[in-house]
């Protein structure tokens, strides 16, 4: 793990991106914004650290990865226990669905030597440490976001929660498309179940505060890119395409190929992996659907939102880290398959009584 530790203190990812994370949050700190690619949201959360720590980036690196490593990831935890009980309403199911969602960034350790292209372990460390929250990146941030918007909309559904509960929902979702703009495709999901539900005024409240939330970035678009859907990004995505790292579409049916055929260059396991992942997420779905028809939806959708986003995303077949928002999804969908098989094994067992 040594080429991750970015000093004596602590283990963690340095893979470059946080130095543009801290120039946009010293722009904010010092009131003096500049043009810049990236969105505001992380950079605004940083800003807080820089006026308890100090404004050098080496007085603020390791209390935010201790934040985000530490109370982020730990608060994940919890989060993930108290929607594994609102799915299943069972003590074991949340148990083991916290203890999955711990477990899982050492699967990345114990596959740290697979495939030919990063022998020695170089690709899979520094995913395991990202899996872990331990870096100075958006990625914690975001996937602690997703996950609170899912619970919090989980627990709403348990009650007649009001129209400022879905203000505040809608405003964290705005600030979450902050954080980062694939986290569009929450919204989306928490405004289809509003729908679903025929709830027409805390639709439009959650539509308003989202706009709210998202409003900063929107002003900042509008001052530096000239429209206030205008993105840093699609700059940035022309940079891209000029070293190299970017061939192909921003999204396309490509990237998608791309992805399959770049894991079946790594083994032809991949093939069955990802079968296997498919089918962990219908059987999960069709178990959560079974007990609760809106839940299983909105734990699928919570899936494949983030994940069906970025393996169509010209950047999204190297980066692992853009898909932990999935990963608690997962988690319960494998839970609930795993519930839905001890139960047919339960009914193969059950003796027959004879009439």
């Amino acid at each position: 793990m040594g080429p991750f530790r970015y000093n004596s203190y602590l283990v963690t990812a340095a893979g470059g991106d946080e130095a543009g994370y801290f120039r946009l949050a010293e722009m904010i700190y010092d009131l003096k914004l500049q043009r810049h690619t990236w969105t505001l949201g992380f950079p605004l959360a940083v800003t807080p650290f820089l006026f308890v720590f100090g404004p050098r980036f080496e007085d603020v690196f390791l209390p935010i990865v201790i934040f985000n490593g530490f109370i982020l990831y730990g608060a994940a935890i919890a989060l993930v226990v108290w929607g594994a009980w609102m799915v299943f309403g069972r003590v074991l199911a949340a148990f083991w669905s916290g203890f999955l969602f711990s477990f899982f960034p050492v699967v990345f350790y114990i596959f740290r030597d697979f495939g030919p292209h990063f022998s020695g372990g170089t690709w899979n460390d520094g995913n395991f440490v990202h899996a872990n929250w331990l870096s100075w990146m958006s990625d914690p941030l975001s996937s602690f976001f997703t996950l609170s918007i899912f619970c919090l909309l989980l627990w709403s559904l348990k009650r007649d929660s009001g129209l400022p509960f879905y203000s505040f929902l809608g405003f964290l979702g705005g600030y979450s498309m902050m954080v980062r703009l694939s986290n569009i495709v929450v919204l989306a999901i928490v405004g289809a179940v509003i729908l679903w539900r025929f709830e027409w005024k805390k639709l439009l409240f959650f539509s308003a505060f989202s706009m709210l939330g998202f409003l900063p970035q929107l002003m900042y678009n509008s001052a530096f890119f000239g429209s206030p859907i205008k993105f840093g990004y699609q700059q940035e995505y022309v940079s891209w395409i000029a070293i190299g790292a970017a061939a192909r579409p921003i999204f396309s049916i490509e990237n998608f190929m791309h992805l399959v055929a770049r894991a079946t260059q790594y083994s032809w396991l991949a093939i069955p992996a990802f079968i296997f992942i498919a089918g962990i997420a219908a059987l999960g779905a069709y178990s959560i659907i079974r007990r609760n028809r809106l839940y299983g939806f909105i734990v699928l959708a919570w899936f494949l939102g983030p994940t069906l986003f970025y393996i169509f995303f010209t950047t999204g077949q190297t980066t692992m880290r853009y898909y932990f928002p999935a990963v608690p999804a997962f988690i319960l969908l494998g839970v609930g398959a795993v519930l839905w098989t001890m139960e047919r094994i339960r009914a193969l067992k059950a003796p027959v009584s004879l009439p």
